[in-house]
Parts: structure tokens; sequence; C-alpha cells
């Protein structure tokens, strides 16, 4: 979120999430989670238009 390497704590609940906005662009995303039985690993990259 912040054009360098790092890890943002957020918060999700099935299939949403949350997170602040981005700024123009270029963003990878990384999800992960795991639990008990089930562990998640997706990767999106986002493009943010300039204003």
């Amino acid at each position: 979120m912040t054009r360098e390497g790092g890890a943002f704590g957020g918060y999700g609940c099935g299939l949403w999430a949350s997170a602040p906005p981005l700024s123009p662009g270029t963003h990878r995303v990384a999800i992960r989670g795991t639990n008990e039985t089930l562990r998640v690993s997706v990767d999106y990259v986002l493009t943010v238009p300039g204003a």
C-alpha cells in the first residue's frame, strides 16, 4: 500500500476485506490466511489510474 515491501493489518470476513484507498500506480496485494483445516493464498496486481 506504500510502494514498499511489508505487511498491512486489516480484517476480512468470508469473501470481503477492507483496506485504505490506494494511491495511483501499480500495487501488489497478497492475502494469506489459515485455520485448522484451510489455507488461503491469493495474489492480486491492481492498477489505480492517476487523477
